[in-house]
């Protein structure tokens, strides 16, 4: 579900989907940044959505 929500940026998502989503990334990105750096090589190696990101963690 995460990289759907990341290739869409998060539209198809229910509220539930979104609130999931933050936390997944959140814990990502503080506990487990090599996972998050790998995540992001592999789903955005263009980094066409890192607007999105932090957009989307700063509303959460």
């Amino acid at each position: 579900f995460l990289p759907d929500a990341i290739a869409t940026t998060c539209e198809k998502c229910s509220e539930k989907q979104k609130q999931t989503a933050r936390k997944i990334i959140k814990y990502l990105k503080e506990h487990k940044p090599n996972i998050w750096a790998e995540f992001l090589e592999r789903y955005d190696p263009d980094e066409e959505h890192v607007a999105f990101y932090k957009e989307f963690l700063a509303q959460g």
